[in-house]
């Protein structure tokens, strides 16, 4: 067994390759008349290229998809994103939503890097999300350090930085504070680099969540929503990705629970 796959069983050790993930999906949907011709497939998955071959895969059973996602992975497109999403499901058909964070790993087993195609050093993966995490960590260790050294037990700290609306970077700047409820959690990691895709996802499944609370109703007739929602794994390219599954469920267009399959996998919703 190599350094990498070892590595990412010993990290997320209920992790499945693409194809062990687009089968398993494929073979549970079918059973609720999920199909080629009926389906629509939309993604919420970072805009990084080495993210892409999660949606060729299930492309190959679903055809083209629908794009929610942006930096990090998070679905920027938000409620009318999902709206118009549900406004392209074929006639009497249902969609599937697949979203999730994503974490390279290299052949020597390092987390949060990743070799890319003509790039000799690589490069970090996801660097959105490290990005982020280093300005909230920064921010909290910045907040101890005065508290630590203020004379007054009431002190407050002003923040390292703040959010803006800008939209130069505005998805960046959302990527950060939705971060910012994990500084501590990222800061006392023991490997920040596989808590941080843990800490994206978490903070994409409440996001996630909302949008299908608020609008499921989009969903016309009978249609049904499944939901594939985890952790993405980029390897190197010799290998295959791997997809750490955090959520699979389906859920009918009055947002009620039709069946979720997480017993079967990992135990969560």
């Amino acid at each position: 067994m190599n350094v990498t796959l070892t590595a990412v069983k010993k990290a997320f050790p209920d992790a499945l390759t693409n194809a062990e993930l687009v089968a398993m999906v494929s073979k549970r949907l079918s059973q609720f008349g999920y199909h080629k011709y009926n389906t629509l497939l939309a993604t919420s998955l970072c805009s990084d290229e080495v993210t892409r071959p999660l949606e060729q895969d299930f492309g190959e059973v679903y055809g083209k998809h629908f794009t929610m996602g942006g930096l990090a992975g998070f679905p920027f497109g938000g409620l009318t994103g999902f709206g118009a999403m549900a406004g392209h499901i074929p006639d009497g058909g249902s969609c599937l939503l697949i979203y999730g964070s994503h974490v390279g790993v290299s052949w020597e087993g390092k987390w949060g890097t990743v070799a890319r195609r003509g790039r000799e050093k690589g490069g970090a993966c996801c660097g959105s999300a490290v990005a982020a995490a280093q300005a909230v960590t920064q921010a909290y260790q910045a907040t101890l350090d005065e508290s630590s050294s203020s004379s007054s037990s009431s002190a407050t700290s002003t923040p390292v930085y703040r959010y803006s609306n800008d939209p130069l970077d505005a998805q960046q700047g959302y990527v950060r504070d939705m971060l910012r409820p994990y500084a501590a959690t990222l800061s006392e990691a023991e490997d920040v680099m596989v808590t941080l895709p843990v800490s994206v996802y978490d903070a994409q499944q409440k996001l996630v969540t909302r949008i299908l609370d608020e609008g499921s109703n989009h969903i016309d007739g009978d249609g049904q929503i499944a939901v594939v929602g985890g952790i993405q794994i980029n390897t190197p390219k010799e290998m295959s990705d791997f997809f750490v599954v955090r959520r699979f469920c389906i859920r009918d267009s009055s947002g009620n629970m039709v069946e979720n399959f997480m017993p079967l996998t990992a135990g969560r919703e």
